[in-house]
């Protein structure tokens, strides 16, 4: 396929050991090493190959996560105090205040065309 040239296997380099006698130890290689024909995506300067933790376990942690801001959630919504406890209350209501019973209100959006 490739004119008889040997394809070595595909270890993205970063998973090379960065301590060994390497002839280029940026790229770790050795000089006259064959380069795979993907040598883009496995060499150092390719993006990082991210195998910290497993998808199950990445699954894990996020449903952990979301599960925690739904407690935290819940927490606050019972304990927020969101009204006094105790509504306030005025000698004959505010009606005199407010303008009294016959008060002109504000005509509404419908009430202008």
């Amino acid at each position: 396929m490739n004119g008889g040239y040997y394809n070595p296997p595909p270890i993205k380099r970063q998973h090379r050991d960065p301590y060994a006698n390497w002839w280029d130890k940026q790229e770790r290689r050795n000089f006259n090493e064959p380069v795979h024909e993907d040598n883009d995506i496995l060499g150092v300067f390719s993006t990082e190959d991210y195998s910290h933790f497993t998808p199950a376990w990445g699954a894990v942690l996020f449903g952990t996560f979301v599960g925690s801001v739904l407690v935290l959630l819940g927490v606050v919504y019972q304990f927020y105090p969101d009204k006094p406890t105790t509504p306030r209350t005025f000698p004959g209501g505010l009606e005199r205040e407010l303008g009294g019973p016959h008060t002109v209100t504000a005509p509404k959006d419908e009430d202008e065309a």
